[in-house]
């Protein structure tokens, strides 16, 4: 038996689902990236794929070459600690007895894969999905006291992922050599940027349209979108707000649309909560809007902004580490402070106002497509150099 025939991937999600959904499952809106590019790498391999924190109930899967598991989201303090799913995923490396363990996610549910790693001689590989510089002292505190624990396993680590440059810096500075530390990227087939049939409220050209994809939680700044969006709903008319992606907050935004909907109707201005949609037609949603924005309180390199320029549309985004290697404030897109209400308002109100300049934003990212497919290396290449 080679080394990597039984090969265990952990990661945030739901694996049944997108795994489902490749296999033609309709009803599922999920991001099957990462799931589609494990798949295209694994081969003949036995692997299992662990989600965690993401699904109402667990889910499971199983054939002859797949073992996948997907977490229900757990509420009690000591589970958002983490520590009911290190118990689970520890078990399941036991029964499955990997040959190698690509670990997707945050800091805080990695001692698992570490603890068996170190158990069994077994290649591990880390890919840190978030940012690690953090704003919050306890969490900040909080973390350094977790990787000051694991530290001397994550220097023995042949490779270290991090989502950007900031991370690999911090790294750095504890003591993690640069040479182990590589900066992983989400890259797109040409199958991404193919036109899908969507709504045909889209085909309206008098609207401005403001779009966000992601989830709908008060961490990703769904808060901000809405008191931003009553203000310039209050100033300008034919404005369209649409929201992409689910989320705790789901609800409580449709709910809001409806009363919004309601007050501004005379002014042409409209909040669509559409919900999650197909992965494969979200470049149909980013070329036919004129602003993409992600206010976010926290991020590592987010999918979403690489995905809007990548499509050609202008970003307005908070002052991320991640971020702002991504987006040229004032070039492709603007920067604002995490947060500010005012000035992420402000910035908003400047596109609307000025069409020139997201005319000028959308010449500037046509140029700047090249750097940005370049930042990072490819996730798929690096889990095919260890498979191999």
């Amino acid at each position: 038996m080679e080394l990597t025939d039984n090969v265990a991937f952990i990661k945030h999600g739901d694996p049944v689902g997108e795994f489902l959904q490749l296999r033609g499952d309709k009803s599922l809106n999920l991001d099957t990236n990462y799931m589609e590019q494990i798949l295209e790498v694994v081969g003949d391999r036995k692997i299992m794929v662990i989600g965690t924190n993401y699904v109402k109930e667990n889910k499971y899967y199983k054939d002859d070459k797949i073992v996948l598991f997907s977490f229900a989201k757990q509420k009690k303090i000591l589970d958002y600690l983490h520590l009911f799913y290190d118990r689970k995923i520890y078990a399941l490396l036991e029964k499955f007895k990997p040959h190698l363990i690509f670990h997707l996610g945050s800091i805080w549910n990695m001692s698992a894969a570490i603890r068996y790693s170190k158990n069994n001689s077994i290649p591990l590989v880390i890919a840190f999905a978030g940012q690690l510089r953090k704003k919050n002292i306890f969490a900040q505190t909080l973390q350094n006291l977790l990787i000051g624990n694991m530290l001397i396993h994550l220097k023995s680590l042949q490779m270290i992922l991090v989502r950007n440059a900031d991370n690999k810096r911090i790294l750095n500075t504890i003591g993690i050599p640069k040479e182990k530390i590589t900066i992983y990227y989400p890259k797109y087939s040409s199958n991404f940027f193919q036109k899908r049939e969507i709504e045909d409220f889209l085909n309206d050209s008098r609207k401005t349209r403001i779009l966000y994809v992601g989830r709908l939680e008060i961490s990703k700044g769904t808060n901000l979108i809405i008191e931003a969006i009553i203000n310039i709903f209050s100033k300008f008319h034919d404005i369209e707000i649409i929201f992409i992606g689910d989320g705790t907050q789901y609800k409580r935004l449709c709910d809001m649309s409806n009363n919004i909907n309601d007050k501004y109707r005379e002014q042409h201005n409209v909040m669509r909560v559409l919900g999650s949609r197909p992965f494969e037609t979200l470049y149909s949603y980013y070329t036919n809007v004129d602003i993409t924005v992600l206010p976010s309180y926290g991020e590592g390199m987010p999918k979403t902004v690489i995905e809007s320029l990548l499509s050609g549309t202008p970003v307005i985004a908070s002052d991320l580490p991640g971020i702002r290697e991504i987006v040229k404030d004032g070039e492709t897109g603007y920067i604002f402070e995490a947060g500010n209400i005012k000035q992420f308002t402000q910035c908003i109100e400047r596109c609307i106002s000025n069409p020139e300049i997201l005319s000028l934003f959308r010449t500037n990212i046509e140029k700047d497509k090249d750097r940005i497919r370049n930042l990072g290396q490819d996730y798929k290449e690096v889990i095919k150099q260890f498979l191999n």
